[in-house]
């Protein structure tokens, strides 16, 4: 009888829900069946308990459901779409790869999807009840965002930016005490299709339209479709110890084409960590953060939507981009608030206005660790190199518009944080100068190795990639050729054996004219720990041949101390005082060697000791025995007579000290500066003595200090002090001559309207000054020129030299010399050069008799990324 009711109840049951879970609930009902007509005995309340919990079961499923958002045209996954699941506005988000999870307590009413910039779509609930999984696509909005016009009275979203703002100390990672992470690090290159089936309007697709546009573009998606240009992967532990300790190993690293790979490729090299500062860095360029103090004055935010997460918190969407009128390096994007300590939870950031070579969107997810602290737990960033376009089966490099089918090269990275510790107890002196270091296994990691840290497995593109671009760099010996591209970087271009310095093939100054010659220092393929090498050259103007030679030996295995031995027969310029590594061989301040018409020649034995002392300090302690003809006797007009051969002895010490700098270390072992945001000092102290036939006895005190300073409205300023003392008994041909470059080529660091060789001293002291505005003052949405004001100024003295003997080609700047101009750089840009113009002005004291020789008119290049 027990039974009988027991099925009859069941079954009337089962009628009630059938819509719903007919045919599950079923095939539930005929095991229970089953079960009875085989048990001989049934417990009451085992049975009363069995169909409880199959109800709990079916209430509970209804409430769990996972699935992926991607965009409807092109299948890529849309990160932070706003998904409410019930009509108390409860509701999620997807992750950066689309997908979101819901697993909530109440009972999932229907799907409401909405994304800026696409149409919302609202599922219902009859859609979903039978799902676990579901793929979701949205359609793009097809209008632009236009201007808004804002009206009286408070925005509402200010409050919560300003509440986000107050809290950004506690919120910020990098201010907490200490903290590590592990990060597995994915980025591949592909082409941007979204305009692979759009022909120019008006066009009829005849047969050669077809064969000749439409079908290469076929060609060339076959491979794209099957296939990435490239990919590498890393995982990377990050430690970090405030205010500024941080040290990253590399634990592994992989890269197509390339057994050891070159180069690491971290998120750290794309954008900043932490939207919480008041610069966000994208590709090397900042821009003012939307959260950063006082940008409620500068930004526009509208709250999109409002939704509860399951822990009842709040969360705002907020949309930001510039004011209208307002004139500054902005961004434009999205923040998810969580009013849990008013904490980002989600970001979307792109330039507000594109840089044309180069596009970049990064999106970062952030997560409450431990209940204790939000933290970044996934980032991406996506790169469109408009630089660089695919068409008609070819990729070319273009400096000016692409065609309207052409697909730029894009890159697609993704950063996942696992193993997240908060405030572990760390020492400063676990912390190296080595910001980034390769670990010596890091190629060789297992497959086991990577599947603990890979997010996801490598897709069949990814696969098909590697073993595609393997067995192209295989064939290709890709591996022997980033050799050579590592060693170019460190200024060589090494052949077999030997290094080839490209400085000595062609120069050209206005004493030799053009010169031309050859440079070659052995390599570590020959021996690891020493190098010989020699140069010779010939100038066409001074017909003199000059040559020399040097033995080097590398007395540590990290190679930064090194004994270097050597003679040459050369040329020098009168002012040829350096400091330790402040110029690099070919840079813009180099090319000052164009403009010298007044050169020594020099014959010197030399010896130098590079080592690096203490945690910041580089030195260099040098021995120089030199012989030097004066070339031009008329060069000094003074009424006393002056040697034009002498001897001198040199002991020297040079040094550079740069606080906090960090170092990048490749796979190969070189270092790379990473930069310091302090000051840089250098000092140079150099004793000359009468030893081995020198002539003089005499010390040279030279200091130099650089520093850039960044505002958060205004620009970055760059200032530049340096002077020299001179003591003792000293030919003028050792003195200092000023840095003049009056020339028709700017030279920052130096006086643009002072004459080479026009003033000399035993001392004296100068100020470069340099605020550059960017597109601060001026921009329109074609034309974005950079303005940067600059000012010099410059004191010197020469004990040796009355004023009264003072002549046009030979005086101190004892009264001071000053001159200040302004620079309209990137009036043109063409891929990575911007080319500008500078007027400078001299006045004060020492300004010329002529008006037209007080300015001075000059072409200015710089570096557009």
């Amino acid at each position: 009888m027990v039974k009988n009711q027991l099925f009859q109840a069941l079954f009337n049951w089962n009628l009630c829900v059938s819509k719903i879970f007919k045919s599950t609930l079923s095939t539930i009902i005929n095991y229970i069946t089953i079960y009875f007509k085989f048990a001989s005995i049934m417990n009451k309340k085992t049975t009363i308990f069995l169909i409880l919990f199959l109800q709990t079961f079916f209430v509970y499923s209804q409430n769990k459901l996972s699935g992926r958002i991607t965009d409807a045209k092109n299948g890529e996954a849309l990160a932070f779409v706003n998904i409410i699941y019930n009509s108390s506005n409860q509701g999620t988000t997807s992750d950066l790869d689309g997908y979101f999870h819901i697993n909530s307590k109440e009972k999932i009413e229907f799907l409401k999807i909405s994304y800026l910039g696409y149409q919302q779509k609202i599922i219902p609930q009859n859609e979903i009840l039978r799902k676990t999984y579901i793929e979701i696509a949205l359609d793009q909005d097809a209008y632009q965002l236009s201007e808004i016009t804002i009206l009286p009275g408070i925005n509402p979203a200010h409050r919560i930016i300003n509440a986000v703002i107050e809290n950004s100390k506690i919120n910020n990672p990098e201010k907490m005490r200490s903290f590590s992470y592990v990060s597995y690090n994915k980025m591949y290159f592909t082409i941007d299709t979204k305009n692979i089936d759009r022909l120019p309007k008006d066009t009829v697709p005849t047969d050669s339209v077809v064969n000749d546009t439409i079908k290469p573009r076929k060609t060339m998606m076959d491979f794209f479709d099957e296939q990435h240009l490239f990919i590498t992967e890393s995982v990377a532990e990050r430690k970090f110890k405030y205010p500024d300790n941080n040290q990253e190993q590399v634990l592994a690293h992989k890269m197509s084409g390339l057994k050891t790979p070159a180069f690491t490729l971290l998120t750290s090299q794309f954008q900043s960590f932490s939207f919480y500062k008041d610069f966000i860095s994208l590709l090397d360029k900042k821009y003012l953060s939307p959260i950063s103090k006082g940008s409620t004055n500068k930004y526009f935010f509208i709250i999109e939507d409002t939704m509860y997460n399951e822990a009842t918190d709040t969360i705002f969407i907020i949309s930001y981009r510039p004011l209208k009128g307002k004139n500054f390096d902005g961004l434009q994007g999205v923040l998810h608030i969580n009013s849990h300590g008013y904490a980002i939870q989600n970001v979307n950031a792109k330039p507000y206005e594109p840089t044309g070579a180069f596009n970049i969107n990064i999106q970062q997810k952030y997560e409450l660790i431990d209940s204790v602290q939000w933290f970044p737990v996934q980032l991406n960033t996506d790169i469109v190199m408009n630089i660089m376009q695919f068409g008609d089966n070819s990729a070319s490099i273009t400096t000016g518009g692409a065609s309207e089918n052409d697909m730029p090269l894009v890159g697609i990275g993704k950063s996942y944080l696992s193993d997240i510790s908060l405030n572990p107890d760390y020492k400063r002196r676990e912390f190296s100068q080595i910001g980034v270091n390769v670990n010596n296994n890091a190629a060789k990691r297992d497959s086991v190795f990577w599947s603990t840290y890979r997010k996801d497995s490598l897709t069949a593109k990814d696969r098909r990639t590697y073993k595609v671009i393997d067995s192209i760099g295989k064939e290709a010996n890709l591996d022997k050729f980033m050799d050579v591209v590592d060693v170019i970087a460190a200024g060589y271009i090494p052949i077999k054996f030997v290094n080839l310095d490209p400085t000595s093939i062609l120069w050209y100054n206005q004493y030799e004219g053009y010169r031309i010659g050859l440079g070659l220092a052995t390599n570590q393929k020959m021996l690891k720990w020493m190098s010989v090498g020699g140069y010779v050259g010939y100038g066409f103007r001074d017909k003199a041949l000059k040559y020399g030679g040097s033995l080097e030996f590398i007395l540590d295995k990290s190679a930064t101390t090194r004994l270097k031995l050597g003679y040459k027969q050369d040329l020098e310029f009168s002012d040829e005082h350096h400091f330790y590594n402040d110029i690099a061989k070919i840079s813009l301040q180099s090319t000052r060697d164009f403009f010298l018409s007044e050169m020594d020649s020099i014959q010197s034995f030399y010896g130098s000791l590079k080592f690096s002392a203490l945690r910041y300090l580089q030195a260099d302690l040098r021995f120089d025995y030199q012989n030097k003809n004066i070339t031009n006797p008329n060069r000094y007009s003074f009424n006393e007579a002056f040697p034009l051969q002498y001897f001198t002895s040199e002991v020297g010490l040079y040094a550079r000290y740069a606080y906090k700098e960090k170092f990048l270390q490749t796979p190969k072992g070189n270092l790379l500066s990473m930069g310091t945001k302090y000051p840089i000092f250098y000092a140079n102290i150099i004793k000359g003595i009468e030893y081995l036939n020198g002539d003089y006895d005499y010390l040279k005190l030279e200091a130099k200090i650089s520093k850039k300073f960044a505002f958060r409205h205004i620009g970055d300023s760059y200032l530049t002090l340096s002077g020299t003392y001179l003591d003792g008994n000293i030919p003028y041909g050792e003195m200092y001559y000023g840095t003049g470059s009056y020339s028709w080529l700017n030279i920052d660091n130096s006086f643009n309207t002072m004459r080479i060789n026009e003033f000399i001293s035993d001392r004296f002291a100068s100020v470069f000054f340099r605020h550059d505005f960017g597109s601060l003052l001026f921009k329109t949405p074609k034309w974005q020129p950079k303005i940067v004001l600059v000012s010099a100024a410059g004191w010197g003295d020469n004990t040796r030299i009355s004023n009264s003997n003072n002549t046009d080609f030979a005086k101190t700047m004892n009264k001071g010399y000053f001159e200040s101009g302004i620079q309209i750089n990137q009036i043109l840009k063409m891929s990575f050069e911007g080319f500008g113009l500078g007027v400078y002005y001299r006045y004060g004291p020492y300004s010329r008799s002529k008006e037209i020789e007080n300015w001075a008119f000059k072409f200015n290049l710089t570096f557009v990324l």
